[in-house]
């Protein structure tokens, strides 16, 4: 449950953990990352980034939006796309205010933590599977890899570390790579 949910078991909530409607077709791998997608996808929209936006306000079916540097945007409508914490924090103004229901669910929701590793071979050792997983003795180093190779050709496998092994893992490979 930590790997999938990438936290530490006692902040899953056990009544929500098992709500996951899973598709059918298996898994995939964008091997050409998800820029591709996000171009189509965005294809005719005016999409600003890099844009700290302090104030939002819906009026008369228009959207005024402040920014940091005092430029103010008028659209019809705005899709914002924010980090939880930026929520969590306040640091956005809504007029009017969010409902309470969605400021419950923002008080409420959390994010876990998920490193990705990826380790390179001369060639490959592993099972022609997607994954392998990891036993240990506590749930903190558990953990999974992901088999590049059946993929791409490449042996290549991905570790992906969740929760507070994830944080301490970063921790020590800053540390490392400080020494080098």
């Amino acid at each position: 449950m930590e790997a999938w949910f990438a936290a530490d078991v006692d902040s899953i909530s056990l009544k929500n953990w098992d709500q996951e409607n899973v598709l059918s077709g298996g898994h995939g791998l964008m091997v050409q990352g998800y820029n591709p997608l996000i171009k189509t996808l965005a294809k005719d929209l005016d999409i600003r980034l890099n844009h700290r936006v302090t104030r939002i306000v819906q009026r008369c079916n228009k959207v005024l939006i402040n920014v940091e540097n005092g430029t103010n945007f008028i659209a019809d409508a705005a899709i914002i796309t924010v980090p939880l914490g930026v929520l969590k924090a306040s640091l956005i103004e809504f007029e009017p205010r969010l409902p309470e229901w969605k400021l419950t669910a923002i008080s409420d929701l959390g994010v876990g933590n998920e490193n990705k590793v990826a380790l390179h071979f001369n060639s490959v050792f592993w099972p022609n599977v997607e994954v392998l997983g990891i036993v240990a003795p506590t749930s903190y180093a558990c953990g999974y890899f992901l088999n590049l190779h059946k993929a791409t050709g490449h042996p290549v496998l991905v570790y992906m570390a969740a929760g507070s092994f994830a944080y301490d893992m970063r921790s020590y490979l800053m540390k490392q790579l400080l020494v080098l």
